[in-house]
């Protein structure tokens, strides 16, 4: 149950957003639905409360390593990162990552080269700066 849940988060707060801005909402927002979860907890057996903070604990380490992210990919790598403490499926995810981040870097790879092939073929100045936009785009 508490992976599920720990899961869910890291999905919401790693998976969705397209840019840093998006990402730090997010976090805000996980951050804003803690405190409301410990005070809506307050009053249950100790035994849940306890149960409860061992999740909010995870769930605040999740966010915390997510709240540094640049992208989706690096948002959903340092998230699943911060489980491999108490995912059993830590392994699982670090290889889906792994071959996520692989395809993507081949797709970089192979727009990069339909560059410099058109670069080889038609070096105008409009190509030239389509090009340099390109790069920049796919580099940072």
């Amino acid at each position: 149950m508490k992976n599920l849940i720990v899961l869910t988060l890291l999905f919401v707060a790693g998976c969705m957003p397209a840019s840093q801005q998006e990402v730090q909402t997010l976090t805000d927002t996980v951050n804003q639905i803690v405190p409301a979860v410990r005070e809506a907890v307050s009053t249950s057996s100790k035994d849940t409360q306890q149960k409860v903070e061992v999740v909010l604990g995870q769930v605040e380490k999740v966010n915390e390593a997510v709240a540094t992210a640049e992208d989706p990919v690096e948002a959903i790598e340092k998230g699943w990162g911060a489980t491999k403490d108490f995912n059993p499926y830590y392994g699982w995810g670090a290889l889906g990552i792994a071959v996520v981040k692989m395809v993507m870097d081949d797709k970089k790879k192979k727009n990069l080269e339909k560059g410099i092939n058109r670069v080889k073929g038609e070096s105008t100045p409009e190509v030239a700066k389509q090009i340099h936009d390109t790069i920049k785009q796919y580099t940072g």
